[in-house]
C-alpha cells in the first residue's frame, strides 16, 4: 500500500488532493447544518457557535491533519532531489493546501456566522485576515526549517561541537524570530496607535502605576467582526492591542481590569516562559532525530510513515496537551495579578461576563474540551475570582 502511495503520478496526487479538499468541503457543509440545527433548537447563539467550535477543532482538525499526512507521504519522493530544500518545499505545499481548505471552510460558514452574530465584516475582510494569519504563521516555520537544514560539517565545525551546533542554531534563530515577529503584529491585526485622548492618558497612567513604563497601545479594528479582546505581545518592546469593539462596550474601570490582566502576563514573564517552552521543543526534536539516526544505524531502518507519525504524536502531545496546560495556569496567574493590584472583583467579573456575551462565548466548556483550551471557561474564572482570598471588595451573590 505504502509503495503504491510513494509511486503515485503527479496527476494522481492532484486528483486525490481534489478529493480530499472536497471531503473537507462536505464536512464544512455538515458543520453549517449542525450549527443551524442547534440554533433552531436552542435559540442560543453561544451554543450554536460552540458546536461549530467543537466540530471544527476536533473532527475538522483530524481531517486536515490526515490531508497533510497523506501529502507528506506522496509529495516527499518528488522533491528528494532538492536535498536540503525538499522539506521546506513539501511543508510549503502542504501549508498552501491547508490554507485553501480553511478559506473554503470560511466561505461556507460565513453567511451562517454573519446571520447569528449580526457582524458587518465582508467575505474579503474575513478571508484577508485568515490569509494574513496563515502567512504570519507559515513564514517562521519555513525559516526554522531552513535553519535546521544547516549542516555543521559544511562549516568546518569540530566533531565535538557539531551536535551542540545543531541545537544552538535553531534556538538562536527562534529567539531572533521571537524578537522580530511581534513588530509586525500591527500589520497582521491592521492596528493603529491609539490617538491621544483622555482615555489613552488614563490607560497610560494606569500602566505607569503598575510599573509598565515603555509600552505602545494600539487600537485593533474589530467593530465589523464584533470581537472584543485585548492582547499583549513583544518580549522586549511591549505592545498592547485593544479592540475598538471592547472600548465601545466597556466602562473605563472594566477596561482597566482587562488591561490589568494583560499587565499580569508581562509582570509574570509569561511571554518569556512561552518562548522557553517552544525552545524546549526545538531541543527535543533534534534529539529525537538523533535517536532515530542511532536506531537506524544499530538496529533497522525506520519507515517514513512511522517516522512522520512519531514526530506528529510528540508534536501533538507537547503542543496539544502540555502547552495548553501551562497556558491555563498562566491565565489563572494573570487573573490573580488583577486582584492583587486592587481591582474590584465585581468589576473584573463584569468585564469577563461582557467579554463572553459580546463574543458569544459559552460560559462553560465541555470537560474534555476545556483540556484543549488556552483559557479556563468564564464560569470557572468567575467562581475562582469570587473565592479568591484577597478579593474582599466584592460580594458573593
Amino acid at each position: 500500500m505504502l509503495d503504491y502511495l510513494f509511486n503515485l503520478s503527479i496527476l494522481q496526487i492532484i486528483l486525490v488532493n481534489i478529493i480530499l479538499v472536497a471531503i473537507n468541503f462536505l464536512f464544512s457543509l455538515f458543520v453549517r447544518s449542525r450549527v443551524i440545527k442547534k440554533y433552531n433548537k436552542t435559540k442560543s447563539i453561544e451554543k450554536a457557535l460552540y458546536i461549530e467550535s467543537i466540530l471544527g477543532k476536533y473532527i475538522h482538525t483530524i481531517l486536515i491533519i490526515g490531508t497533510a499526512f497523506f501529502d507528506a507521504l506522496v509529495i516527499t519522493p518528488y522533491f528528494r532531489h532538492f536535498h536540503k530544500f525538499s522539506v521546506i518545499i513539501v511543508v510549503g505545499v502542504i501549508c498552501s493546501i491547508i490554507t485553501i481548505i480553511l478559506v473554503i471552510n470560511q466561505l461556507v460558514l460565513f453567511n451562517t456566522n454573519k446571520m447569528l452574530r449580526k457582524t458587518e465584516a465582508t467575505k474579503k475582510e474575513q478571508i484577508g485576515l485568515l490569509i494574513r494569519f496563515m502567512i504570519f504563521s507559515i513564514i517562521p516555520v519555513l525559516i526554522m526549517l531552513a535553519v535546521l537544514q544547516i549542516n555543521p560539517k559544511e562549516l568546518n565545525i569540530g566533531v565535538r561541537f557539531q551536535k551542540y551546533f545543531k541545537i544552538l542554531i535553531p534556538v538562536i534563530a527562534y529567539m531572533l524570530i521571537s524578537f522580530i515577529l511581534p513588530l509586525f503584529n500591527k500589520y497582521l491585526l491592521k492596528a493603529v496607535p491609539m490617538d491621544d485622548s483622555d482615555l489613552k492618558n488614563e490607560l497610560i497612567h494606569f500602566l505607569n502605576k503598575c510599573g509598565i513604563k515603555k509600552v505602545e497601545i494600539f487600537l485593533w479594528p474589530m467593530k465589523s467582526n464584533k470581537h472584543a479582546n485585548a492582547l499583549v505581545s513583544g518580549l522586549i518592546h511591549k505592545q498592547i492591542f485593544i479592540s475598538d469593539y471592547l472600548l465601545e462596550n466597556f466602562s473605563l474601570e472594566e477596561t482597566k481590569a482587562i488591561l490589568a490582566h494583560e499587565i499580569g502576563h508581562i509582570k509574570k514573564f509569561h511571554l518569556w516562559i512561552r518562548t522557553a517552552l517552544i525552545i524546549g521543543m526545538l531541543i527535543v526534536f533534534p534529539l529525537l532525530g538523533e535517536l532515530f539516526e542511532y536506531y537506524e544505524k544499530t538496529i533497522s531502518e525506520i519507515p517514513i510513515w512511522l517516522g512522520i507519525m512519531i514526530f506528529a504524536i510528540v508534536f501533538i502531545l507537547y503542543f496539544g496537551f502540555f502547552l495548553y496546560f501551562i497556558y491555563r495556569i498562566q491565565e489563572r496567574q494573570a487573573d490573580s495579578f488583577v486582584l492583587e493590584l486592587g481591582v474590584d472583583g465585581e468589576v473584573f467579573i463584569s468585564a469577563l461576563y461582557k467579554l463572553a456575551k459580546l463574543n458569544h462565548t459559552v460560559m462553560k466548556y465541555n470537560k474534555v474540551d476545556e483540556k484543549f483550551k488556552t483559557h479556563p471557561s468564564v464560569a470557572k474564572r468567575i467562581k475562582w475570582i469570587r473565592d479568591y482570598p484577597r478579593g474582599v471588595n466584592f460580594s458573593r451573590k
